[in-house]
């Protein structure tokens, strides 16, 4: 995650919400590498408790509940979501705050 534009689905598996996300979050990086090409934003799921080393870094707000989405730019956190109420919401929001990480 050192370089590049990152959204990182942080869930634990005793999560209902992680369940609903997870298809959505995998539907938005497909969307997501047809709009801007594949690569130029990466999709990762991290279990929590399997990867706490990076799970629980400081600056991250892991702890405060999953799911948990970081938005990452070369190494540093640049914003998140935390929680998933719907598909639309999630992304649309999660758009509004990646696009100005891509660019024009």
């Amino acid at each position: 995650m050192a370089h590049g534009i990152w959204v990182v689905d942080f869930w634990q598996n005793w999560c209902p919400p992680c369940d609903k996300a997870e298809p959505v979050f995998n539907s938005l990086a497909s969307e997501m590498a047809k709009k801007y090409g594949v690569g130029v934003v990466k999709f990762a799921r991290l279990h929590i408790n399997k990867n706490p080393k990076i799970a629980y870094k400081k600056k991250w707000k892991t702890k405060d509940g999953a799911p948990y989405f970081a938005i990452i730019k070369d190494g540093k956190l640049e914003d998140f979501e935390w929680g998933f109420l719907n598909e639309s919401d999630f992304k649309n929001n999660l758009n509004t705050k990646i696009q100005p990480l891509i660019g024009p």
